[in-house]
């Protein structure tokens, strides 16, 4: 039984060893993306941004600059218009992200668990009793206007330095605060990775239908490199 004991423990320091190294010095494994990101912002708070999804607001800014991005009904009406919310971690890397638009309460409670600080602009009336909430942190109508030929409400971005200035003219924490409650997602091992084979429920999902009629948004996966691609308004979304 000694014996086993100790080759346990040998093999356990082994893959220690081995995971440590295919992690670059000075890295982490982002609690948002598993990915290897600066060790400098681990203790950063992400941000949450609004961005219009309107067919009149396109083309996207920056939105590959975003870890991950909650597409969510902004609107009953108009075919349950959408606009989407993106969580970046790395906000300093962000050179124009938008166009910024109003949030929702919705919104704000998921930003919420990311411990992320809302960046909008306005909103309905009834938002105000969840800004006011003490585990909600947002700037709002601070950020850049950019000249794009279309109308106002369509022209406002994040732009490199806003953000610096935005946390410097406030109390705002940049670093997580007392409710962040931790990792928010748990990741597959990917040494041990889960055999699809030996799951009876498992179903095929190449073609994820979201069910937006608005601008009829969609998921479809790309083999070849492993990612989704995502279209809406009858074509391939381009940022």
């Amino acid at each position: 039984i000694a014996q086993e004991e100790t080759a346990a423990v040998e093999e356990t320091t082994t893959e220690e060893v081995v995971l440590e190294d295919e992690l670059p010095e000075g890295m982490y494994f982002s609690e948002l993306t598993n990915e290897p990101i600066d060790e400098s912002l681990k203790n950063q708070r992400p941000i949450a941004a609004m961005v219009d999804n309107e067919i009149k607001a396109l083309p996207h800014f920056g939105l590959n600059d975003a870890d991950i991005i909650y597409e969510m009904m902004n609107s009953t009406k108009n075919g349950r218009v959408t606009r989407l919310m993106a969580i970046v971690k790395d906000w300093e890397k962000i050179e124009q992200l938008g166009s910024i638009r109003s949030v929702r309460p919705t919104n704000i409670l998921l930003a919420a668990e990311w411990n992320a600080v809302v960046c909008h602009d306005g909103g309905p009336v009834y938002i105000n009793e969840y800004l006011d909430k003490p585990f909600t942190d947002h700037f709002s109508g601070t950020f850049s206007r950019v000249s794009n030929g279309k109308a106002r409400e369509y022209t406002e971005y994040i732009v490199a330095g806003d953000l610096e200035k935005n946390f410097e003219n406030s109390n705002v924490s940049r670093e997580y605060t007392e409710y962040y409650e931790g990792a928010h997602y748990q990741f597959a091992n990917e040494d041990d990775p889960v055999d699809l084979s030996e799951r009876s429920d498992a179903i095929e999902a190449s073609l994820v239908d979201l069910p937006f009629p608005h601008n009829g948004s969609y998921l479809e996966y790309d083999e070849e490199n492993q990612v989704y691609n995502y279209f809406e308004y009858g074509d391939a979304h381009v940022d």
